[in-house]
Protein backbone atom coordinates (compact mmCIF):
# COMPACT_ATOMS: atom_id res chain seq x y z
CA UNK A 1 0.00 0.00 0.00
CA UNK A 2 1.42 3.28 -0.81
CA UNK A 3 1.31 5.72 2.23
CA UNK A 4 -0.51 8.67 1.83
CA UNK A 5 2.31 11.04 2.11
CA UNK A 6 3.72 9.75 -1.44
CA UNK A 7 -0.12 9.77 -2.76
CA UNK A 8 -0.33 13.37 -1.67
CA UNK A 9 3.18 14.54 -3.05
CA UNK A 10 2.10 12.76 -6.71
CA UNK A 11 -1.11 14.37 -6.97
CA UNK A 12 0.75 17.72 -6.49
CA UNK A 13 3.23 16.43 -8.81
CA UNK A 14 0.04 15.65 -11.28
CA UNK A 15 -1.31 19.14 -10.71
CA UNK A 16 1.95 21.34 -11.47
CA UNK A 17 1.87 19.54 -14.91
CA UNK A 18 -2.16 19.56 -15.54
CA UNK A 19 -2.57 23.39 -14.60
CA UNK A 20 -1.82 25.17 -17.36
CA UNK A 21 -4.55 24.78 -19.37
CA UNK A 22 -7.29 25.91 -16.74
CA UNK A 23 -9.39 28.77 -18.05
CA UNK A 24 -9.05 32.28 -17.41
CA UNK A 25 -11.57 34.07 -19.60
CA UNK A 26 -14.58 34.09 -20.84
CA UNK A 27 -17.85 36.42 -22.17
CA UNK A 28 -19.15 36.92 -18.66
CA UNK A 29 -18.54 36.01 -15.60
CA UNK A 30 -21.29 33.34 -15.42
CA UNK A 31 -19.46 31.74 -18.53
CA UNK A 32 -15.95 31.46 -17.04
CA UNK A 33 -17.11 30.34 -13.62
CA UNK A 34 -18.87 27.41 -15.68
CA UNK A 35 -15.81 26.74 -17.96
CA UNK A 36 -13.72 26.34 -14.73
CA UNK A 37 -16.78 24.13 -13.07
CA UNK A 38 -16.10 21.93 -15.70
CA UNK A 39 -12.05 22.20 -15.78
CA UNK A 40 -12.07 21.26 -11.97
CA UNK A 41 -14.48 18.30 -12.80
CA UNK A 42 -12.18 16.83 -15.55
CA UNK A 43 -8.69 17.74 -14.13
CA UNK A 44 -7.15 14.68 -13.10
CA UNK A 45 -5.25 15.27 -10.46
CA UNK A 46 -8.48 16.75 -8.49
CA UNK A 47 -10.38 14.24 -9.86
CA UNK A 48 -7.79 11.68 -7.60
CA UNK A 49 -7.62 13.74 -4.78
CA UNK A 50 -11.23 13.84 -5.05
CA UNK A 51 -11.80 9.76 -4.82
CA UNK A 52 -8.69 9.91 -2.08
CA UNK A 53 -8.79 8.48 1.66
CA UNK A 54 -9.15 10.57 4.30
CA UNK A 55 -5.33 9.92 5.25
CA UNK A 56 -4.54 11.42 2.07
CA UNK A 57 -6.77 14.43 2.26
CA UNK A 58 -4.38 14.96 5.63
CA UNK A 59 -1.37 14.24 4.17
CA UNK A 60 -1.98 16.74 1.47
CA UNK A 61 -3.44 20.07 3.86
CA UNK A 62 -0.22 19.26 5.84
CA UNK A 63 2.03 20.13 3.00
CA UNK A 64 -0.62 22.58 1.20
CA UNK A 65 0.27 25.67 3.44
CA UNK A 66 4.26 25.07 2.32
CA UNK A 67 3.36 24.40 -1.37
CA UNK A 68 1.31 27.78 -1.83
CA UNK A 69 3.54 29.91 -0.08
CA UNK A 70 6.56 28.65 -2.33
CA UNK A 71 4.52 28.76 -5.73
CA UNK A 72 2.92 31.81 -4.84
CA UNK A 73 6.12 33.72 -4.95
CA UNK A 74 6.78 32.28 -8.77
CA UNK A 75 5.68 34.53 -11.34
CA UNK A 76 2.79 33.59 -13.94
CA UNK A 77 1.90 30.75 -11.26
CA UNK A 78 -1.75 31.87 -10.97
CA UNK A 79 -2.90 28.83 -12.80
CA UNK A 80 -1.24 26.33 -10.39
CA UNK A 81 -2.17 28.70 -7.22
CA UNK A 82 -5.66 28.94 -8.46
CA UNK A 83 -5.91 25.45 -8.72
CA UNK A 84 -3.83 23.86 -5.61
CA UNK A 85 -6.53 26.63 -3.57
CA UNK A 86 -9.56 24.14 -5.20
CA UNK A 87 -7.16 21.37 -3.89
CA UNK A 88 -7.47 22.62 -0.26
CA UNK A 89 -10.66 23.41 -0.12
CA UNK A 90 -11.58 19.88 -1.37
CA UNK A 91 -9.61 18.51 1.33
CA UNK A 92 -11.00 20.63 3.59
CA UNK A 93 -14.63 19.21 2.89
CA UNK A 94 -13.13 15.85 2.60
CA UNK A 95 -10.90 16.15 5.65
CA UNK A 96 -12.21 14.50 8.74
CA UNK A 97 -12.61 17.79 11.60
CA UNK A 98 -8.95 19.75 11.65
CA UNK A 99 -7.22 21.43 14.33
CA UNK A 100 -5.08 24.17 13.20
CA UNK A 101 -1.71 25.45 15.09
CA UNK A 102 -0.02 28.99 14.42
CA UNK A 103 3.73 29.54 15.48
CA UNK A 104 2.76 30.97 18.99
CA UNK A 105 1.14 27.07 19.95
CA UNK A 106 -2.81 28.58 19.56
CA UNK A 107 -4.93 26.12 18.08
CA UNK A 108 -8.56 26.19 16.62
CA UNK A 109 -10.55 23.35 15.44
CA UNK A 110 -12.87 23.68 13.00
CA UNK A 111 -14.89 22.37 10.57
CA UNK A 112 -16.10 22.66 6.81
CA UNK A 113 -19.71 23.48 6.40
CA UNK A 114 -21.53 25.62 3.37
CA UNK A 115 -18.10 26.25 1.73
CA UNK A 116 -16.63 28.30 4.69
CA UNK A 117 -14.95 26.84 8.08
CA UNK A 118 -16.62 26.84 11.33
CA UNK A 119 -15.79 26.57 14.97
CA UNK A 120 -17.87 24.77 17.57
CA UNK A 121 -20.82 27.44 17.80
CA UNK A 122 -20.98 27.56 14.16
CA UNK A 123 -18.86 30.71 13.36
CA UNK A 124 -16.61 31.07 10.63
CA UNK A 125 -12.85 30.80 11.60
CA UNK A 126 -10.22 33.05 9.75
CA UNK A 127 -7.32 30.55 9.12
CA UNK A 128 -5.21 32.92 7.25
CA UNK A 129 -3.63 33.23 11.05
CA UNK A 130 -2.54 29.39 11.11
CA UNK A 131 -0.19 27.63 9.45
CA UNK A 132 -0.27 23.25 10.59
CA UNK A 133 -2.88 21.48 10.71
CA UNK A 134 -3.44 18.06 12.67
CA UNK A 135 -6.23 15.66 13.18
CA UNK A 136 -9.02 16.10 16.18
CA UNK A 137 -9.65 13.89 18.32
CA UNK A 138 -12.44 14.22 21.41
CA UNK A 139 -9.89 13.95 23.69
CA UNK A 140 -8.06 17.11 22.70
CA UNK A 141 -11.36 19.21 23.91
CA UNK A 142 -13.61 19.81 27.37
CA UNK A 143 -16.92 18.05 27.75
CA UNK A 144 -18.65 21.35 27.33
CA UNK A 145 -17.26 21.91 23.65
CA UNK A 146 -17.18 17.93 22.46
CA UNK A 147 -20.89 18.43 23.23
CA UNK A 148 -21.01 21.67 21.04
CA UNK A 149 -19.44 19.66 18.09
CA UNK A 150 -22.13 16.57 18.18
CA UNK A 151 -24.64 19.24 18.56
CA UNK A 152 -23.41 20.92 15.53
CA UNK A 153 -22.67 18.15 13.07
CA UNK A 154 -25.95 16.14 14.34
CA UNK A 155 -28.06 19.58 13.75
CA UNK A 156 -26.34 20.34 10.13
CA UNK A 157 -26.78 16.89 9.09
CA UNK A 158 -22.40 16.29 8.98
CA UNK A 159 -21.90 13.09 7.56
CA UNK A 160 -17.66 12.65 8.64
CA UNK A 161 -15.63 10.43 6.79
CA UNK A 162 -15.20 8.52 9.68
CA UNK A 163 -16.40 9.04 13.55
CA UNK A 164 -14.73 12.39 15.09
CA UNK A 165 -17.52 14.27 16.84
CA UNK A 166 -19.06 10.59 17.80
CA UNK A 167 -16.15 8.99 18.54
CA UNK A 168 -15.66 6.55 21.57
CA UNK A 169 -12.35 7.14 23.78
CA UNK A 170 -10.83 5.48 26.58
CA UNK A 171 -8.61 6.46 29.29
CA UNK A 172 -6.69 5.02 32.27
CA UNK A 173 -8.75 3.59 35.14
CA UNK A 174 -8.05 3.07 38.71
CA UNK A 175 -7.70 -0.73 38.12
CA UNK A 176 -5.19 -0.90 35.22
CA UNK A 177 -3.10 1.57 37.43
CA UNK A 178 -2.89 -0.96 40.16
CA UNK A 179 -1.90 -3.58 37.86
CA UNK A 180 0.77 -0.60 36.19
CA UNK A 181 2.63 -2.57 33.56
CA UNK A 182 -0.68 -4.00 31.86
CA UNK A 183 -4.96 -3.87 31.30
CA UNK A 184 -7.27 -6.42 32.21
CA UNK A 185 -10.26 -4.47 30.81
CA UNK A 186 -11.06 -6.91 28.32
CA UNK A 187 -9.35 -9.75 29.51
CA UNK A 188 -11.59 -12.87 29.60
CA UNK A 189 -13.33 -13.41 26.32
CA UNK A 190 -13.60 -16.24 24.91
CA UNK A 191 -13.61 -15.37 20.72
CA UNK A 192 -13.64 -17.03 17.13
CA UNK A 193 -10.13 -16.90 15.98
CA UNK A 194 -10.69 -16.88 11.94
CA UNK A 195 -13.01 -13.45 12.55
CA UNK A 196 -10.70 -11.75 14.90
CA UNK A 197 -7.60 -12.36 12.51
CA UNK A 198 -9.63 -10.53 9.71
CA UNK A 199 -10.52 -7.91 12.47
CA UNK A 200 -6.89 -7.31 12.91
CA UNK A 201 -6.26 -7.00 9.17
CA UNK A 202 -8.54 -4.61 8.68
CA UNK A 203 -7.42 -2.26 11.73
CA UNK A 204 -3.76 -3.11 10.63
CA UNK A 205 -2.21 -4.99 13.75
CA UNK A 206 0.00 -8.18 12.96
CA UNK A 207 -1.56 -11.44 14.10
CA UNK A 208 -1.15 -14.94 12.39
CA UNK A 209 -3.53 -17.73 12.86
CA UNK A 210 -2.17 -20.17 15.37
CA UNK A 211 -3.28 -23.42 16.67
CA UNK A 212 -2.21 -25.82 19.41
CA UNK A 213 0.39 -27.93 17.59
CA UNK A 214 2.06 -24.81 15.68
CA UNK A 215 2.68 -21.05 16.27
CA UNK A 216 1.16 -21.25 19.65
CA UNK A 217 2.11 -18.20 20.85
CA UNK A 218 1.56 -15.39 18.56
CA UNK A 219 0.37 -12.12 19.79
CA UNK A 220 -1.94 -9.58 17.96
CA UNK A 221 0.51 -6.50 17.78
CA UNK A 222 -0.24 -3.00 16.47
CA UNK A 223 2.81 -0.41 16.13
CA UNK A 224 2.75 3.53 15.96
CA UNK A 225 5.90 4.43 14.68
CA UNK A 226 5.66 7.89 14.67
CA UNK A 227 5.56 7.79 18.83
CA UNK A 228 8.11 4.64 18.67
CA UNK A 229 5.37 2.42 20.45
CA UNK A 230 3.60 -1.10 19.86
CA UNK A 231 0.95 -2.36 21.76
CA UNK A 232 0.08 -6.41 22.61
CA UNK A 233 -3.58 -7.77 23.28
CA UNK A 234 -2.07 -11.18 24.64
CA UNK A 235 -4.37 -14.21 23.22
CA UNK A 236 -4.73 -17.48 24.55
CA UNK A 237 -5.69 -21.30 23.27
CA UNK A 238 -8.30 -22.36 25.49
CA UNK A 239 -6.23 -25.81 26.10
CA UNK A 240 -2.79 -24.09 27.18
CA UNK A 241 -4.75 -22.47 30.41
CA UNK A 242 -6.58 -25.85 31.10
CA UNK A 243 -5.17 -28.79 29.42
CA UNK A 244 -8.35 -30.74 30.67
CA UNK A 245 -10.04 -29.18 27.48
CA UNK A 246 -7.88 -29.99 25.07
CA UNK A 247 -10.81 -32.74 24.40
CA UNK A 248 -13.43 -30.72 24.92
CA UNK A 249 -15.25 -28.60 22.09
CA UNK A 250 -13.17 -25.38 22.82
CA UNK A 251 -9.98 -27.02 21.14
CA UNK A 252 -11.90 -27.51 18.23
CA UNK A 253 -9.63 -27.18 15.08
CA UNK A 254 -10.15 -26.22 11.09
CA UNK A 255 -9.12 -28.85 8.93
CA UNK A 256 -5.49 -27.24 8.71
CA UNK A 257 -5.61 -27.50 11.98
CA UNK A 258 -6.02 -24.02 13.30
CA UNK A 259 -7.68 -23.64 16.44
CA UNK A 260 -11.23 -21.94 16.29
CA UNK A 261 -11.31 -20.53 19.55
CA UNK A 262 -8.78 -18.35 21.49
CA UNK A 263 -9.68 -16.47 24.63
CA UNK A 264 -8.92 -12.64 25.25
CA UNK A 265 -5.77 -11.93 27.92
CA UNK A 266 -3.97 -8.74 29.11
CA UNK A 267 -3.02 -5.84 26.44
CA UNK A 268 0.46 -4.04 27.08
CA UNK A 269 2.25 -1.39 25.89
CA UNK A 270 6.31 -1.15 24.45
CA UNK A 271 8.38 2.24 23.81
CA UNK A 272 11.74 0.91 21.87
CA UNK A 273 11.27 -2.85 23.39
CA UNK A 274 11.45 -1.51 26.42
CA UNK A 275 7.66 -2.07 28.56
CA UNK A 276 5.84 1.04 29.30
CA UNK A 277 3.26 1.44 32.00
CA UNK A 278 -0.31 2.16 31.17
CA UNK A 279 -0.38 5.29 32.36
CA UNK A 280 2.87 6.66 30.52
CA UNK A 281 1.40 5.51 27.20
CA UNK A 282 0.08 8.89 25.63
CA UNK A 283 -3.51 9.16 25.65
CA UNK A 284 -4.51 8.85 22.25
CA UNK A 285 -2.54 6.18 21.67
CA UNK A 286 -3.78 4.10 24.70
CA UNK A 287 -7.55 5.32 23.49
CA UNK A 288 -6.87 4.07 20.43
CA UNK A 289 -5.60 0.71 21.50
CA UNK A 290 -8.61 -0.06 23.91
CA UNK A 291 -10.81 1.08 21.11
CA UNK A 292 -9.60 -1.80 19.01
CA UNK A 293 -9.59 -4.24 21.89
CA UNK A 294 -12.95 -3.38 22.55
CA UNK A 295 -14.16 -3.79 18.72
CA UNK A 296 -12.29 -7.29 19.21
CA UNK A 297 -14.11 -8.64 21.68
CA UNK A 298 -17.92 -7.75 21.12
CA UNK A 299 -17.67 -8.90 17.08
CA UNK A 300 -15.78 -12.06 18.13
CA UNK A 301 -17.09 -13.11 20.61
CA UNK A 302 -18.41 -16.38 21.86
CA UNK A 303 -18.99 -15.69 25.54
CA UNK A 304 -17.50 -15.50 28.91
CA UNK A 305 -14.08 -17.86 28.97
CA UNK A 306 -14.17 -19.20 32.27
CA UNK A 307 -10.87 -20.83 32.23
CA UNK A 308 -9.18 -17.31 32.46
CA UNK A 309 -7.37 -15.57 35.57
CA UNK A 310 -4.84 -12.88 35.74
CA UNK A 311 -1.61 -14.07 34.30
CA UNK A 312 0.46 -12.47 36.74
CA UNK A 313 3.46 -14.34 35.08
CA UNK A 314 3.71 -12.21 32.23
CA UNK A 315 3.66 -9.04 34.31
CA UNK A 316 3.52 -7.19 38.08
CA UNK A 317 -0.20 -6.70 38.82
CA UNK A 318 -3.45 -7.03 40.62
CA UNK A 319 -6.29 -9.41 39.70
CA UNK A 320 -9.51 -7.75 38.76
CA UNK A 321 -12.26 -9.48 39.72
CA UNK A 322 -14.76 -7.61 38.34
CA UNK A 323 -16.38 -5.32 35.76
CA UNK A 324 -16.70 -1.74 37.29
CA UNK A 325 -19.65 0.65 35.48
CA UNK A 326 -17.93 3.69 36.65
CA UNK A 327 -14.19 2.61 34.63
CA UNK A 328 -16.29 3.63 31.32
CA UNK A 329 -18.94 6.49 31.71
CA UNK A 330 -17.44 8.04 29.00
CA UNK A 331 -18.24 5.39 27.04
CA UNK A 332 -21.97 4.91 27.88
CA UNK A 333 -22.63 8.38 28.02
CA UNK A 334 -21.54 8.76 24.43
CA UNK A 335 -23.87 5.50 23.49
CA UNK A 336 -26.84 6.86 25.65
CA UNK A 337 -26.38 10.14 23.81
CA UNK A 338 -26.43 8.45 19.77
CA UNK A 339 -29.38 6.40 20.97
CA UNK A 340 -31.21 9.70 22.32
CA UNK A 341 -30.83 11.61 18.96
CA UNK A 342 -31.71 8.16 16.71
CA UNK A 343 -34.57 7.15 18.39
CA UNK A 344 -36.98 9.50 17.77
CA UNK A 345 -36.33 8.57 13.96
CA UNK A 346 -37.35 5.04 14.50
CA UNK A 347 -40.94 3.04 14.74
CA UNK A 348 -40.19 2.26 18.68
CA UNK A 349 -39.35 5.73 19.75
CA UNK A 350 -42.63 5.67 21.80
CA UNK A 351 -41.51 2.46 23.71
CA UNK A 352 -38.18 3.19 24.42
CA UNK A 353 -36.08 5.69 26.87
CA UNK A 354 -32.90 6.10 28.35
CA UNK A 355 -32.56 5.21 32.25
CA UNK A 356 -29.22 5.97 33.65
CA UNK A 357 -26.59 3.64 31.80
CA UNK A 358 -29.74 1.30 30.52
CA UNK A 359 -32.28 1.53 27.15
CA UNK A 360 -35.35 0.52 28.47
CA UNK A 361 -38.07 -0.83 26.33
CA UNK A 362 -41.55 -0.93 26.76
CA UNK A 363 -42.97 -4.16 24.81
CA UNK A 364 -46.62 -5.66 25.25
CA UNK A 365 -45.53 -9.01 27.25
CA UNK A 366 -43.29 -6.82 29.68
CA UNK A 367 -40.38 -4.35 29.91
CA UNK A 368 -36.70 -4.79 29.11
CA UNK A 369 -33.41 -3.31 29.72
CA UNK A 370 -30.55 -3.69 27.76
CA UNK A 371 -27.36 -2.29 29.24
CA UNK A 372 -25.47 0.12 27.25
CA UNK A 373 -21.72 -0.83 28.73
CA UNK A 374 -22.15 -4.47 27.59
CA UNK A 375 -24.89 -5.17 25.77
CA UNK A 376 -26.40 -7.76 28.03
CA UNK A 377 -30.50 -7.43 27.81
CA UNK A 378 -33.42 -8.56 30.60
CA UNK A 379 -37.01 -8.88 31.03
CA UNK A 380 -37.63 -6.75 34.22
CA UNK A 381 -39.79 -9.68 35.85
CA UNK A 382 -41.45 -8.83 39.49
CA UNK A 383 -39.10 -10.64 41.85
CA UNK A 384 -35.94 -10.68 39.66
CA UNK A 385 -34.31 -9.12 36.68
CA UNK A 386 -34.27 -12.80 34.37
CA UNK A 387 -31.43 -11.78 31.75
CA UNK A 388 -32.03 -12.91 28.32
CA UNK A 389 -29.69 -14.53 25.21
CA UNK A 390 -31.18 -13.42 22.04
CA UNK A 391 -30.14 -15.23 18.89
CA UNK A 392 -27.84 -13.84 16.43
CA UNK A 393 -30.13 -15.29 13.64
CA UNK A 394 -33.28 -13.01 15.12
CA UNK A 395 -30.89 -9.89 15.72
CA UNK A 396 -29.99 -10.28 12.11
CA UNK A 397 -33.21 -9.85 10.65
CA UNK A 398 -33.60 -6.73 12.41
CA UNK A 399 -34.07 -4.11 9.65
CA UNK A 400 -32.41 -0.65 11.09
CA UNK A 401 -32.76 2.23 7.78
CA UNK A 402 -30.75 4.86 9.55
CA UNK A 403 -29.32 6.05 6.50
CA UNK A 404 -30.45 9.52 6.67
CA UNK A 405 -28.58 10.21 10.38
CA UNK A 406 -25.00 11.97 9.98
CA UNK A 407 -24.47 9.42 12.77
CA UNK A 408 -22.02 6.24 12.10
CA UNK A 409 -23.21 3.14 14.63
CA UNK A 410 -20.65 1.12 16.67
CA UNK A 411 -21.22 -1.95 16.66
CA UNK A 412 -22.55 -2.30 20.64
CA UNK A 413 -24.90 0.93 19.84
CA UNK A 414 -26.27 -1.17 16.62
CA UNK A 415 -26.40 -4.38 19.07
CA UNK A 416 -28.57 -2.67 21.84
CA UNK A 417 -31.01 -1.04 18.89
CA UNK A 418 -31.56 -4.20 17.14
CA UNK A 419 -32.44 -5.44 20.58
CA UNK A 420 -34.69 -2.48 21.34
CA UNK A 421 -36.54 -3.53 17.71
CA UNK A 422 -37.00 -7.26 18.69
CA UNK A 423 -38.16 -6.83 22.56
CA UNK A 424 -40.16 -3.62 21.51
CA UNK A 425 -42.56 -6.11 19.25
CA UNK A 426 -42.01 -8.97 21.69
CA UNK A 427 -45.77 -10.36 20.61
CA UNK A 428 -44.18 -11.15 17.44
CA UNK A 429 -41.36 -13.36 18.62
CA UNK A 430 -41.47 -16.79 16.91
CA UNK A 431 -37.92 -17.58 17.95
CA UNK A 432 -38.91 -20.95 20.11
CA UNK A 433 -35.28 -20.34 21.97
CA UNK A 434 -36.13 -16.99 22.85
CA UNK A 435 -40.05 -17.80 23.92
CA UNK A 436 -38.98 -20.43 26.40
CA UNK A 437 -36.66 -17.38 28.11
CA UNK A 438 -39.40 -14.96 28.15
CA UNK A 439 -41.96 -17.99 29.65
CA UNK A 440 -39.63 -20.30 30.99
CA UNK A 441 -41.90 -23.37 32.61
Amino acid sequence: MIEPDTQALAIYDLMCSTSGDRPFSGNSVEELSRKIRDWQITNPALLILRESEPAVHVAFLERSYEWLKTNGQVRGSFRFCATLTDAIALSLQAYPQPVFRNSQGTEQAALCMSGKMCNSSGESVDLSVFDQVRLWHPLSTDPAELRRWRDLVYKNGVRQPFRQAFREFYEVTDAERETRLYSNRFAGILMRQHQLASLCREREWEYRLMGAHFDGSNVPTKRFDSWKIHAEFHVDLPSDRNPSLGDSALSEESGAGISLFVGSDQVRFYRELREVGVDEVPALVYSEIMRDVDLFTTVCAVGEDETWSDQGDRGMGVIVEEFDIHEVIAIISLRADMLSRMLPHTPIADRCKIVKSWLEVRGQLGTYRIHLGWGGAALIAEKAIRWLKIPQKVLAEVELNLKDLPIDLDYRVELALRKAYVLADDWKITSSELVRQLFPE
